[in-house]
């Protein structure tokens, strides 16, 4: 019977965020309709985004795997994403804001106008983080009868992955690097669409719907980037088109944006992990 539910559950999530991964279909075709360098980027760029879904499908293995405590380090999974998450997008605005006014400066206004919507968008981004934070803490506490602490979890997500990121966002504000950018947010949307759908399909067939209600940056940001893509994939092709050059340029930033996403993913099992079998990993700054 528990077999049949788990299914049931995979059935319904799965339904429910069949129009996301369509939208990630559809913004992924019109790559290949505009063609031109912003396909050659993104045909560039695959080899990367295949090396950072193995390594998700091998974090997750390592959850199916758990046996009998599966479902705790879901949830401490889970934890551990939104505290480092937390880190992740606190200085998002700024960063856009800062990459909008480079564009501006050099010309492209339109480019320059969507990052300083974009940019009041993701204000307050790190306080969801926080609320999913403490959803999920409270949850785990009931449901495993332990005593995790908020502040210590939110404390634990400031990881090495933060320091590389922010050093990548800030090599290419306030100036003309400004284009680089386009592949930090491009890949950026792109593993989200393509990596969050499944992500929170197993974890709801796993542990219920419950665990739903501390994901609300994960499955409410994930809707809201399906129309960032499409933008990103425009203003690529864009700026791209004036200086096709630039592919290389964009291929080294959007590489190393995975390689922070990937020492991301591998920090939120860590951090769970340790915290599953009662010892504290050592807190960065």
């Amino acid at each position: 019977m528990f077999g049949l539910e788990k299914y049931v559950r995979q059935f319904i999530i799965n339904r429910k965020l069949r129009p996301t991964r369509q939208a990630l279909q559809n913004s992924l075709n019109l790559v290949y309709e505009i063609k031109g360098p912003v396909l050659d980027y993104h045909n560039e760029m695959q080899v990367k985004r295949e090396e950072l879904r193995h390594l998700f499908d091998s974090l997750v293995g390592r959850l199916s795997h758990q046996g009998e405590r599966r479902e705790e380090l879901i949830y401490l999974s889970l934890i551990y994403f939104s505290s480092i998450g937390r880190f992740m997008v606190k200085k998002a605005p700024e960063w856009l804001e800062s990459w909008g006014e480079g564009f501006k400066a050099i010309g492209f206004h339109e480019i320059s106008k969507s990052y300083i919507e974009h940019a009041k968008e993701e204000v307050g981004h790190d306080k969801w983080h926080e609320r999913d934070v403490k959803a999920l803490v409270q949850m785990y506490n009931e449901k495993f009868n332990k005593n995790l602490q908020v502040q210590e979890v939110l404390a634990a997500g400031n990881r090495p992955c933060i320091e590389a990121y922010t050093r990548l966002s800030e090599v290419t504000t306030g100036g003309e690097l400004c284009y680089l950018s386009l592949a930090e947010l491009y890949e950026t949307e792109v593993m989200a669409l393509d990596l969050a759908p499944a992500f929170i399909s197993y974890c709801v067939k796993e542990v219920g719907f419950e665990v739903l209600k501390g994901l609300k940056f994960l499955n409410g940001h994930v809707v809201a980037d399906v129309e960032h893509i499409k933008e990103n994939i425009v203003q690529m092709d864009h700026y791209l088109k004036t200086d096709p050059d630039k592919v290389a340029q964009l291929k080294a930033i959007g590489e190393e944006t995975i390689d922070v996403y990937a020492d991301y993913f591998s920090d939120i099992l860590n951090l769970a992990e340790a915290s599953l079998n009662g010892k504290a990993e050592r807190r960065v700054g």
